[in-house]
C-alpha cells in the first residue's frame, strides 16, 4: 500500500486541532496496519474462508486513509526535529522522511511490540519468585544509583539480567517468525551439516525459531533460561538471536535486512519490565490464549512492592 502524495507538509496541524497518540494511537496504527498485514494474517477462521475473505484481494488505501492522515499530522508536528535531521544531515526529502518515520514507529516498532509483549510477560510471569526477586533488586538498585531515583537509559544499560531476560524472550518467541525472499544471485548457504546451492531467482524461506532454538548453539534450547546472556560468554551468544532478521548484536543499515526497530524493541521491552518491577515485587499470569495471530495474556496475581518507585 502506498501513501498519497502530500504538497502541504509544512503546515502546522495544531492549528486544526490536537492529535494525541496517547488515547487514539493504538487504534489508528492498527487500522492502518490491518490491510497491509491481511495477506498473511489469521483471524482464527477456517483456512479456506480466510483465503477467500482476507488473503485474496488487496484492500484499497481509501478505507484507511483517514487514519493514516491523522498519524501523519501527529508526526509532522511532533517529529520536526527528526525530520529536520533527516533533511539536513542525510539529505532526505522531508516528505519521504516523514513517511519513513511513521512506518518505522507504526510497522516495525508498534507492530512488533504488539506481537512480542504478551508472550514476554507470559514467560517472565511463569519464571518464578527467584527470578522476580533478582530482577526487582537489579532494577531498583540501578534506578537508585545510576538514575538518581529515575528510570533512565543509563540505568537500563546497567540491568544485565533484565537485558538477558528480554533477549531470551526474543530467542524463544521471535515476533515475526518467517521471512521470504528471492535470491538476487547464485549463492551457497552453509549450515552446521552441509552446503546448499541456491540459484538466482529461487525463492527462499526462513524460520527464525529453528535458528534461535538451534541445539548446536544454545544449551537446553527449548527452555526459558533467564540468565543465558549474562556475562562475557553469554553476550557472545547474542549474535545468534536473529529475531530481527539479522544477528542480535548487529546494527541496522541500508546494506542489510535488519529490522529498523532492532534497537528500539529490546529497549522498550526492557523499559516495560523495569517499570513492572519498580512497582511490583512479582506477578503471575494465566496460560496465554491464542486466536489467529493474536496472543492474549491475563495476570493472575500482582504483588505490589512495599515501597513502589513509580
Amino acid at each position: 500500500m502506498q501513501c498519497p502524495n502530500q504538497d502541504n507538509l509544512g503546515r502546522d496541524p495544531r492549528a486544526e486541532g490536537e492529535y494525541s497518540l496517547k488515547t487514539h494511537g493504538p487504534f489508528l496504527f492498527q487500522a492502518w496496519l490491518a490491510p497491509q498485514l491481511s495477506p498473511i494474517a489469521s483471524a482464527g477462521l477456517p483456512h479456506l474462508l480466510e483465503e477467500l475473505l482476507i488473503h485474496t484481494f488487496p484492500i484499497p488505501y481509501f478505507f484507511v486513509s483517514i487514519f493514516y492522515k491523522k498519524l501523519e499530522k501527529f508526526f509532522e508536528t511532533y517529529g520536526q526535529e527528526v525530520i529536520d535531521m533527516a533533511q539536513i544531515k542525510y539529505g532526505l526529502d522531508r516528505h519521504d522522511a516523514l513517511h519513513n518515520i511513521l512506518f518505522f514507529m507504526g510497522f516495525n516498532a508498534f507492530g512488533g511490540l504488539n506481537l512480542f509483549f504478551p508472550p514476554m510477560i507470559g514467560y517472565v510471569g511463569g519464571a518464578g519468585q527467584k527470578l522476580h526477586k533478582d530482577l526487582a533488586e537489579e532494577v531498583r538498585e540501578a534506578v537508585r544509583i545510576e538514575g538518581k531515583g529515575k528510570l533512565t537509559a543509563n540505568a537500563l544499560n546497567k540491568m544485565e539480567l533484565l537485558k538477558s531476560v528480554v533477549y531470551e524472550c526474543l530467542r524463544m518467541y521471535p515476533p515475526v517468525p518467517y521471512q521470504y525472499a528471492v535470491a538476487k544471485e547464485d549463492l551457497i548457504i552453509e549450515t552446521h551439516d552441509g552446503r546448499y546451492k541456491v540459484k538466482k531467482g529461487e525463492i527462499l524461506g526462513g524460520c527464525q525459531p529453528m535458528a534461535t532454538r538451534d541445539p548446536k548453539v544454545f544449551k537446553d534450547p527449548d527452555n526459558f533460561l533467564a540468565s543465558r546472556f549474562v556475562g562475557e560468554d553469554g553476550r557472545k551468544l547474542l549474535r545468534h538471536v536473529v529475531w530481527g532478521n539479522g544477528p542480535g548484536d548487529a546494527e541496522t543499515s541500508t546494506k542489510n535486512k535488519q529490522c529498523a526497530a532492532a534497537n528500539l524493541v529490546p529497549f522498550l521491552s526492557q523499559t516495560l519490565l523495569a517499570c513492572m518491577f519498580l512497582r511490583y515485587d512479582s506477578f503471575t499470569t494465566f496460560k496465554p490464549t491464542i486466536r489467529g495471530n493474536q496472543i492474549t495474556v491475563h495476570f493472575s496475581s500482582l504483588n505490589k512492592a512495599a515501597f513502589p518507585l513509580i
